[in-house]
């Protein structure tokens, strides 16, 4: 009984690792795009302020 109980025990806690690993994966995924996002609305910004027209 208290193998089965460890051999569970050890089979929850490679899905646990192993979920973790998606989760940090998707997290670094998700700060590229936010970087991304950022850069292209920096780019856009910087074009705003060269077309629009002088005062």
């Amino acid at each position: 009984m208290e193998k089965q109980h460890l051999t569970q025990v050890r089979a929850l806690e490679r899905r646990i690792a192993k979920l973790e690993a998606a989760v940090a994966k998707e997290h670094s995924h998700a700060i590229t795009i936010r970087n991304q996002w950022f850069e292209i609305f920096e780019q856009l910004q910087k074009n705003a302020t060269v077309w629009s027209p002088k005062q």
